[in-house]
């Protein structure tokens, strides 16, 4: 990937990126940790174990990002928590909590419980997400900061599952990456992960 080498050269890069709504805030939300909605229409591409799949975002309501994935319709939280139609879960945080992560800063935090289905019952754990740190990161509209989300989980009442995972958000692209690790529990040691490849 070229890099851009002068300010002038620059503002000519993000000019062009803004009229083909690939850049809607520019650079300077993503400094400040601002929120910036994507703009409906846009398609992502992500890989995940190897393979590419593209979100296509069809509505925004706040800090709620409907997007289809693979024909499911998902909705994520503000990058914070995601949930699709064919998943059994439950995040159990509130509007007013997802909006206090905003603008991104490190240091904040929040905490909230998580309900999992599945054919054999229901289990519960207690996730915290912590803003933990800065760092450069390429993407596909070149090198970003972004805001690193750790993820902790715990398992509770009897649910010995646990695990951590860090989430890599860009305001003006979204997750442009994540990973996790499960710790604890009959999963110990799968690793999950999907990083974004373009935009279309």
């Amino acid at each position: 990937m070229m890099f851009l080498r002068n300010a002038a050269a620059a503002a000519a890069c993000v000019a062009l990126l803004a009229i083909f709504g690939m850049a809607p805030q520019g650079a300077s939300a993503t400094e400040a940790g601002e929120w910036v909605a994507p703009e409906v229409g846009r398609v992502v591409v992500y890989t995940r174990n190897g393979q590419e799949t593209s979100s296509r975002t069809v509505s925004v309501d706040g800090y709620r990002v409907t997007f289809v994935r693979n024909n499911v319709e998902c909705v994520t939280h503000g990058f914070l928590t995601t949930l699709c139609r064919d998943e059994q879960r439950e995040f159990r945080v509130t509007d007013d909590e997802i909006a206090s992560m905003w603008p991104l800063e490190v240091g904040k935090t929040i905490s909230f419980q998580r309900v999992d289905q599945n054919d054999r019952g229901r289990w519960w754990s207690r996730m915290t997400l912590t803003v933990d740190r800065t760092e450069e990161i390429e993407t596909p509209l070149g090198i970003r900061r972004a805001f690193v989300v750790k993820q902790d989980q715990r398992g509770v009442s009897g649910n010995n599952f646990s695990g951590q995972g860090e989430t890599w958000i860009v305001p003006e692209l979204g997750m442009v990456k994540w990973s996790f690790q499960v710790t604890g529990g009959r999963n110990r040691g799968q690793s999950f992960g999907a990083e974004m490849v373009r935009v279309e």
